[in-house]
């Protein structure tokens, strides 16, 4: 079910949380993206297009980081762009991502210690690789936030993704845990088709993470 609250009734049956990343726990500007590779390849709006297809398959696994590049210059040389460099079309992809900042990082181990966590991210390898090595600062880096997780989950390495109820199932089971007992967070309700259908309860983040974290604290 899709909650409107996080409520202490709620958390008194709630054993264990699955986080989204990108907009959740890490910053996201995606229309950095948008514009770069409008400016870059021509496609104006990549989520709302003919090769849509491309994102989709590139985030469950179906193709390789090669292929993707590959299927982008395509897309330069059909809109009359120049085909760009490999360099050129990760940079314009990895612009919307930002920094995981310390205030999340610490309102998410909080939580570690209290309930078992869960990443469930639709992502792929350029991304992934580059979250690795750029959205960290200060004292604690990819290993570190990786630790504070049961066992994270993404996409392009499971080869399923949100809002399928096929991704949920595959958290539960891995996990070895109950929907019952299971609260979703992510910042896309679209994306929560599969946890309702799953029996899971879902929150929509709309604001600071912070707040759930405090609120969830002092239950």
């Amino acid at each position: 079910m899709l909650v409107s609250k996080i409520t202490p009734e709620l958390l008194a049956n709630t054993e264990n949380i699955i986080f989204d990343l990108g907009g959740v726990i890490l910053d996201l500007d995606e229309k950095l993206t948008q514009e770069s590779l409008g400016s870059l390849i021509g496609l104006m709006d990549y989520k709302n297009c003919s090769y849509n297809d491309v994102f989709e398959r590139f985030e469950t696994g179906d193709i390789t980081s090669e292929e993707f590049r590959a299927r982008l210059k395509g897309v330069a040389s059909d809109l009359g762009k120049p085909v760009p460099l490999d360099f050129a079309i990760d940079k314009a992809w990895n612009k919307m991502i930002l920094e995981l900042t310390k205030k999340n990082f610490d309102v998410v181990a909080q939580l570690g210690s209290r309930y078992k966590l869960f990443l469930l991210s639709n992502t792929n390898a350029i991304h992934l690789d580059y979250f690795k090595r750029n959205s960290f600062r200060g004292d604690f880096g990819f290993s570190d936030f990786e630790r504070i997780f049961s066992q994270t989950f993404y996409s392009h390495l499971i080869g399923l993704r949100k809002p399928d109820k096929a991704a949920f199932q595959y958290v539960l089971g891995r996990g070895s845990i109950e929907a019952e007992k299971t609260l979703f967070i992510d910042d896309n309700e679209p994306n929560f088709k599969g946890a309702i259908e799953c029996g899971i309860s879902c929150y929509c983040l709309d604001g600071d993470l912070k707040d759930i974290g405090l609120d969830l604290s002092n239950v």
